[in-house]
C-alpha cells in the first residue's frame, strides 16, 4: 500500500494513531485526525501521484463518541460509536450506530444499550434476610 497524506497538523496531515478507511465506490481514502476531531478526504483513484489527492475536509460530524465507520454502496456510511463506561458524561441519545448519507445526515440511529440502564443502578437488587 503507499502512503496518502503526511504526518502533521496542517491542510492534508494527520498525526500518528489517526483510524482510516476506504470508500471503494467512490474512490475515497478518509482519515478521522485524532486529537483533532475532524475527518478528512483523498482522491486515491490513480489519478495523482503516490500520495493521493487532499480534497478536503469531509463533513462527517466530529464527535469523540465514534470510534470506526463502515462503508456502504451508494455514500452511505455507517458511523459505530464507543462503549460508554460512565453514562453521566455521554448524551442520552447516545448510539450504538447510526446509518448516515455523505452529508452526515442520520438515515437511521440504533440507541445504545447504556442508555437503557435504569437510573437506580447503584441500588442492590436483592435484599438480604
Amino acid at each position: 500500500m503507499n502512503t496518502i497524506g503526511n504526518i502533521g497538523r496542517g491542510p492534508g496531515e494527520y498525526l500518528p494513531g489517526s483510524y482510516s478507511f476506504i470508500d471503494p465506490f467512490s474512490h475515497r481514502f478518509y482519515v478521522y485526525r485524532n486529537i483533532i476531531r475532524d475527518f478528512i478526504k483523498y482522491d486515491y483513484t490513480g489519478k495523482y501521484d503516490y500520495t493521493g489527492l487532499f480534497i478536503g475536509k469531509a463533513p462527517i460530524r466530529e464527535e469523540n463518541t465514534t470510534w470506526g465507520v463502515v462503508v456502504f454502496p451508494n455514500k452511505r456510511f455507517l458511523k459505530i460509536h464507543v462503549f460508554a463506561e460512565r453514562p453521566n458524561v455521554f448524551p442520552k441519545d447516545l448510539s450504538f450506530c447510526e446509518l448516515v448519507d455523505e452529508n452526515d445526515n442520520t438515515i437511521q440511529k440504533i440507541p445504545h444499550a447504556i442508555t437503557q440502564i435504569p437510573s437506580n443502578i447503584d441500588k442492590p437488587i436483592l435484599s438480604s434476610a
